[in-house]
């Protein structure tokens, strides 16, 4: 593969869609490896979801097998650029991906770093990506997990007021989707699905909060909840962005099952 060349292989069409570039280490790009092994836990999930259908973001996976060097960086910048599809201001989003990280069976949930570039100038997102490297190394001791290899997911910041987070098993049976404004902790409003996702897409619902999610886009976040339970032996975490229309960023398996208080009921569909 000449040198550079991006990307090796690629998943979906239009504006979703997941590119897997070469590898890149010890100052030369080698051709990427499509395994879990090499790519990460997370990244491999976001591949599958793509596969699946689910609407995601333009995503660039670059597997990181050795320390990267400031040129390694300064190349990947301008090479991943272009496949990205965002306005020049669009800020970046960088997140890692270990092997384990978001795998079928661990979750790792909040232990791995992720860094925004707002490319504001040129080098900014190589700068991202360094800073990002340093927290990754730090993230893997503290795991006990070796820092190499991994990979660098690499997308658009999606702008929206809402994101929100979908459980697609709790210990009531019910789907749960917690929604929080962009940058909050505390949720603005949570929805129980009564009868779990079995009665997709005839729902019936509650919510405690603002009920700030139309049907539509509530019945689209019960729709892909559905589909990516089956992923996992333990159900599906989802994080979505409350766009229009909705979008994917992440999926990981449950490994705790969640517990939430009773929601009294509000309003049915």
């Amino acid at each position: 593969m000449a040198e550079g060349s991006i990307p090796e292989s690629t998943v979906g069409v239009g504006t979703c869609r997941v590119l897997v570039a070469p590898s890149v280490g010890l100052g030369m790009w080698q051709p990427g490896n499509l395994a879990e092994a090499a790519i990460g836990g997370k990244a491999s999930t976001l591949r599958r979801l793509c596969e699946l259908g689910f609407p995601v973001p333009v995503t660039l996976i670059v597997p990181v097998l050795n320390e990267m060097s400031l040129p390694d960086m300064i190349r990947l910048e301008a090479d991943a650029t272009p496949w990205l599809a965002a306005p020049p201001l669009t800020p970046i989003i960088l997140r890692t991906s270990f092997p384990s990280e978001d795998s079928s069976t661990q979750s790792f949930a909040g232990i791995f770093p992720s860094r925004v570039a707002s490319r504001e100038r040129v080098g900014d997102l190589a700068d991202a990506m360094a800073d990002l490297e340093v927290a990754a190394k730090s993230a893997a001791s503290a795991a006990a997990v070796p820092p190499f290899p991994h990979s660098v997911i690499i997308q658009p910041f999606v702008r929206a007021e809402f994101r929100c987070v979908a459980f697609s098993r709790t210990q009531s049976n019910k789907a749960i989707i917690e929604v929080f404004r962009q940058d909050a902790r505390t949720p603005t409003a949570l929805y129980a699905l009564h009868s779990g996702l079995a009665s997709w897409p005839d729902l019936e619902y509650s919510c405690s909060g603002n009920d700030v999610l139309s049907s539509a886009q509530l019945l689209q976040i019960a729709s892909l909840t559905k589909a990516a339970d089956a992923m996992f032996p333990s159900g599906a975490d989802l994080e979505f962005v409350c766009a229009d229309p909705i979008i994917a960023v992440q999926a990981r398996p449950i490994t705790a099952m969640p517990s939430f208080p009773v929601v009294a009921p509000t309003g049915d569909t």
